[in-house]
């Protein structure tokens, strides 16, 4: 691209550097000038004007930014239209940014005309807030830029920019008490996390009050179970000081196991982790790799285990029982619940064929992995 003082007989096509207001014209910079533009200035006494002119090596800043945001863009993301040389990433619904920034990382430092901005990884978003921005600096970015930029967008098998969307979970909730716990504050813990987690799209469906004692907690959980709770919250009177402390050793007494107990965060460092009465224990992964036809469908099945993977190819119409149909793009993950009707896992093209890698949790004699339904 070359930038500076065009002479004016030679400014039609090139884009305007400056804006341009005076004597009846208005003209923003980055307006590219047509021959009516040219006349108009020559009208005005212009002799010459600070432009860039862009050689066949280089890409208009839009087109640029289009291209760039396109490659980035996964699951729950939304593009807006390139202004300026700016193409904007907006979640579609409230969840958490997911964000490769090593590759980020990678791709801003591959020529300084091409950038990529965005929230920290697993910063919480709206539906309609800003994710990542796509911004060419100069007029135009060259080609050899722009294509490095969609090469390390595509460099592994998920996007670099997506949202996780918040899924809705029945919450079930303990409290304890010691001898002096006022019951205001046990309600006020009530009101606070029901907020929370309605602002999550979950909704507190029990609650249990019970002795700060291990057979007390574990009780309160049994009772919660039959609720069909999908969480369980357990807050202590007395904060947990080692993993056979009360709270733990009443999960334990429920039939649960503790996953980690400590989290380097504060305040928070002594929150725990668990598991409540895991109905199965994966002891190996079953990895297949599996192409489709163009065209074909699999038909309304279910798998006994967890099943997760990416489309290695092409693209696959998907679809959970209760959940929306999407399409599946080259890189994209997938998961299907254990004993979930799968609607569609289909080859979304006609002509060309498709191939996905899939990974299934099996347990210590599983050996079946799909079950057909017609």
């Amino acid at each position: 691209m070359r930038f500076g003082e065009t002479p004016i007989d030679e400014a039609a096509g090139a884009i305007l550097g400056h804006s341009w207001r005076a004597q009846g014209i208005n003209f923003s910079k980055g307006r590219r000038l047509s021959a009516e533009d040219v006349a108009k200035l020559k009208s005005a006494g212009a002799s010459s004007i600070v432009a860039a002119r862009l050689d066949p090596d280089d890409v208009h800043e839009d087109e640029a930014a289009t291209a760039v945001a396109k490659a980035l863009a996964g699951d729950g993301i939304e593009i807006t239209a390139a202004f300026t040389g700016r193409c904007n990433h907006f979640a579609r619904e409230a969840g958490l940014a997911l964000i490769d920034h090593e590759r980020i990382d990678a791709l801003n430092e591959l020529d300084e005309s091409v950038t990529v901005a965005t929230l920290p990884p697993f910063a919480r978003v709206g539906p309609r807030q800003m994710v990542a921005t796509v911004k060419i600096i100069p007029y135009a970015a060259p080609r050899a830029a722009v294509r490095g930029a969609v090469e390390v967008a595509h460099a592994a098998n998920h996007p670099l920019i997506s949202v996780a969307p918040f899924k809705a979970m029945r919450v079930g909730f303990v409290q304890t008490k010691l001898p002096g716990t006022r019951d205001k504050v046990l309600d006020k813990a009530i009101q606070t996390t029901g907020k929370r987690l309605s602002s999550l799209g979950s909704a507190l469906v029990g609650e249990r009050r019970c002795a700060h004692e291990s057979t007390a907690i574990a009780a309160a959980l049994g009772e919660l179970k039959s609720e069909d709770c999908d969480l369980y919250l357990v807050a202590g009177a007395s904060a947990i000081v080692d993993r056979h402390d009360v709270v733990p050793a009443g999960i334990a007494a429920a039939g649960g196991t503790v996953i980690h107990f400590g989290m380097p965060v504060d305040p928070g460092n002594l929150l725990l982790t668990a598991e409540l009465d895991p109905s199965k224990t994966t002891s190996r992964i079953e990895v297949k790799e599996i192409e489709f036809r163009p065209g074909q469908a699999t038909g309304l099945h279910t798998h006994p285990c967890p099943v997760m993977g990416y489309i290695a190819k092409g693209e696959v119409i998907f679809q959970v029982e209760g959940e929306p149909e999407k399409t599946l793009k080259r890189g994209d993950a997938f998961f299907e619940p254990p004993n979930k009707r799968i609607l569609h896992f289909d080859n979304a093209s006609a002509t060309e064929a498709m191939t996905f890698i899939a990974f299934y949790l099996l347990g210590k004699d599983e050996r079946e992995l799909i079950q057909m339904l017609e």
